[in-house]
């Protein structure tokens, strides 16, 4: 079993006469290995706050549980060697703070592919398709690259680009993400800052995360 975290994430997005941050805390991705080629992953988001404040207006203030969700994963090849690593990963989200009907699901595909570069560093991409509450369909990329910077600590930096259509008009999120990450075993910390390039996402975002594996089952 993995279990990976965001301890805790803050982001801040600011227009010309409102303001929006939301901070989560703990939110959960729990894997566990099934066979050697696949993984089923359980997400929850158990707390998120939000803020608005609007020019001339008193603040308004949300506490609520975020999505809850199912993952698979499907690797295809690699991943259990030094070379390259191609994976299908199914998706599907709920709301947990409302009715959690068909029409709020947001369900997906994407595939993460990883191909070293040399021994302390990695290429990473991904490719997807997401319906979001069942209506409309966003496509999203990223590629990134992470390296060894000074024995267990490491960096990384990350494009990422998501367009809810082909339109001129289409509504675009793109962020430019770069942090550090330190892992002396079987367990690793991270954090880093997510910075929108769009005017549709946050502004920043900061975060610190935290991931641990561990055996579940005697073989």
């Amino acid at each position: 079993m993995q279990i990976e975290s965001d301890l805790a994430s803050w982001g801040r997005i600011k227009g010309d006469n409102e303001e929006v941050s939301a901070m989560q805390i703990a939110t959960l991705n729990m894997k566990i290995g099934v066979t050697n080629r696949i993984d089923l992953q359980v997400l929850f988001n158990p707390y998120v706050r939000t803020e608005t404040e609007i020019a001339g207006l008193p603040t308004e203030e949300d506490d609520a549980t975020g999505q809850a969700g199912l993952r698979a994963k499907f690797n295809v090849f690699g991943n259990d060697s030094d070379g390259a690593a191609l994976a299908l990963l199914p998706f599907a989200t709920v709301p947990t703070d409302e009715d959690a009907v068909f029409d709020f699901v947001t369900w997906g595909m994407v595939t993460p592919f990883s191909l070293p570069i040399g021994d302390d560093a990695a290429l990473s991409a991904m490719l997807g398709l997401t319906r979001v509450d069942n209506e409309d369909w966003w496509a999203t990329s990223s590629a990134s690259l992470g390296t060894a910077l000074a024995g267990n600590l490491g960096g990384f930096v990350e494009l990422y680009v998501s367009r809810n259509s082909f339109d001129n008009d289409a509504i675009d999120d793109a962020t430019v993400d770069v942090g550090l990450t330190y892992a002396p075993g079987d367990w690793q910390l991270d954090a880093g800052v997510y910075r929108g390039l769009a005017d549709e996402a946050e502004d920043w975002r900061f975060f610190l995360g935290a991931s641990g594996r561990f055996p579940v089952f005697a073989r």
